[in-house]
This record gives C-alpha cells, sequence and structure tokens, in this order.
C-alpha cells in the first residue's frame, strides 16, 4: 500500500487475518484489540515506515480513538 492509504473497519473490508493485526500483541492493558476490531471506525493505516492499526475518524481519515502505531 502507499503512504498514507487506509483499509476500513471490518464492515467496509478490512481484512481481519492481515498478518499485521494477527501479529500485534499489546504490551499494557489501556484497551481491547479484540473489541476494538468490531468497532465501525477501526482501520489499517499505512505508512512509508509504520502502520496504524485502531480507529479512525472516517470523515478527516486521521488517526482517532484507541489504536497501536507500529513503528
Amino acid at each position: 500500500m502507499k503512504k498514507g492509504i487506509t483499509q476500513k473497519s471490518a464492515q467496509i473490508g478490512v481484512d481481519l487475518e492481515d498478518d499485521r493485526i494477527k501479529t500485534t500483541k499489546l504490551l499494557a492493558d489501556l484497551f481491547d484489540l479484540e473489541k476494538l476490531k468490531t468497532s465501525p471506525n477501526f482501520a489499517i493505516k499505512t505508512f512509508k515506515d509504520s502502520y496504524f492499526i485502531g480507529e479512525t475518524d472516517p470523515v478527516k481519515n486521521i488517526r482517532e480513538g484507541f489504536g497501536v502505531c507500529i513503528y
């Protein structure tokens, strides 16, 4: 994917079997990633050297809410 490209929620096409999601393990109990996957705003945002798994603002297409950024 190109920089800044977003895959939207499971209802709109995020592949929940994506290795980036399956291999992400949280080190703290700040939120429940499994519950977050059911959010209508759940997405994967791909950047040049990182990606974000979590909630996004569907209108502005920005990270918003809980999530994990992997560098």
